[in-house]
């Protein structure tokens, strides 16, 4: 959306915006989301960023910053949100590798079994 129409609503007299477009975009891109076969945990991810990106676009008064057309803007509200995506799946999947875990489900299995002998006696 922002590639047709550079700025939404903020820009709208001069980028040629069109809010049925913005809505009919909103609700295909919404459908395909629901309708695709996607974890849903994907699910809820995907169709938060798209309420959020079309709740900046379709806003006059929005002061979020988003790349034009094809140009990448470092500075915006998507490579910023990408950023934050990145860095916590890198951290949760270091939470997951971190091996104390691992040592605690050990120290479980010997106390289950010191358990049963007891049971058992």
């Amino acid at each position: 959306m922002n590639t047709a129409f550079p700025g939404g609503a903020k820009e709208a007299p001069g980028n040629g915006y069109s809010v049925t477009a913005a809505w009919a975009d909103l609700v295909v891109v919404a459908l395909l989301i629901m309708f695709l076969d996607l974890p849903d945990r994907t699910r809820t991810f995907a169709l938060f960023y798209l309420a959020m990106f079309m709740m900046h676009f379709m806003n006059p008064d929005s002061h979020a910053i988003f790349s034009r057309g094809f140009a990448l803007d470092v500075n915006g509200t998507g490579v910023s949100y990408m950023a934050v995506c990145i860095v916590g799946t890198g951290v949760a999947i270091l939470a997951i590798l971190l091996p104390w875990p691992r040592r605690l489900v050990a120290v479980a299995e010997v106390e289950v079994l010191h358990l049963r002998q007891c049971i058992s006696l």
